[in-house]
């Protein structure tokens, strides 16, 4: 069994530092916390249901990277990582950053656990997924688009 240590922010400010404990059971991890167990194939997916059901309800923040708006788990990071890391994609560059996810270029790649202090960046696992779909559509789209410049 592992540990982790994590930071939560309350609504009003208060911040409490917390331990999670995690272990891999055949091909899934289970993070418990506070009593509860959340299962999932990856650390990230077990992660999000112990947002979903522990903090967002109350909306308190998990002030770490896999927490961030603009957090991606690609399917990569998620097969050979385990969910641990994954990318984060700059909103000022935007298509830029999807160019490079759509060619496999270098995107910053962070462990979704390390500290980050940027509050109005992080939300719940519900805007989290909007946004990445939101994404996947823009990347779609883009590659369509790609794609029909080459055939002209």
């Amino acid at each position: 069994m592992e540990e982790q240590k994590l930071t939560i922010l309350y609504p009003n400010g208060n911040r409490e530092k917390i331990i999670i404990e995690y272990e891999t059971i055949g091909y899934d991890y289970l993070i418990y916390y506070d009593n509860q167990s959340f299962n999932a194939r990856t650390i990230f997916h077990a992660f999000n249901k112990m947002r979903e059901v522990c903090f967002d309800p109350r909306g308190i923040k998990v002030l770490c990277n896999g927490a961030r708006k603009n957090f991606i788990l690609s399917g990569m990071a998620a097969d050979m990582g385990d969910g641990f890391s994954g990318y984060i994609i700059k909103d000022r560059s935007i298509v830029l950053q999807l160019i490079r996810l759509l060619f496999k270029q270098r995107l910053e790649l962070v462990y979704i656990f390390d500290y980050y202090d940027k509050p109005k960046k992080i939300c719940s696992v519900k805007k989290q997924r909007r946004y990445i779909n939101w994404l996947y559509g823009l990347i779609a789209q883009s590659y369509l688009f790609l794609e029909k410049r080459q055939k002209s």
